[in-house]
């Protein structure tokens, strides 16, 4: 569970980070662009049937806005605008958000029926099809 949730937020860290460079936006307006943007890819992958190419892409988006950014932290010129541009106040609650939902959700399984229970396991079949 603790690799899940470093998954996770890497991903969409790491993706709010490369649009918040890219756009010189801060990370609480980049963030949903970035997520809206990783939806639309992922069903456009799905739609042709190589689902798990789409989560290797954006796994590469991902961990190319990690990357971009510690370039960017690094090199003097742009240290202080990349920081302030990142670590802001919504990039702390978008951890400890993300932080409580896995906490509430520990160990937590599709176990009775409920109207949400179904997307959980069509989510699984999906994944494990590789397509939609």
């Amino acid at each position: 569970m603790k690799m899940t949730f470093i998954f996770v937020f890497s991903l969409l860290a790491g993706g709010g980070m490369l649009f918040a460079n890219f756009f010189r936006e801060r990370f609480e307006k980049a963030l949903p662009v970035f997520v809206l943007a990783l939806v639309t890819l992922l069903y456009l992958f799905g739609i042709f049937g190589v689902l798990s190419a789409g989560v290797v892409v954006s796994f590469i988006f991902s961990v190319g806005g990690l990357i971009l950014s510690a370039f960017l932290i690094v090199i003097k010129k742009h240290r202080l605008d990349t920081i302030k541009r990142i670590f802001t106040p919504g990039f702390l609650a978008f951890f400890l958000l993300l932080s409580l939902l896995f906490i509430l959700n520990w160990s937590k399984n599709f176990v009775e029926w409920d109207d949400f229970s179904h997307w959980g396991i069509m989510i699984k079949e999906t994944f494990r099809l590789d397509k939609l």
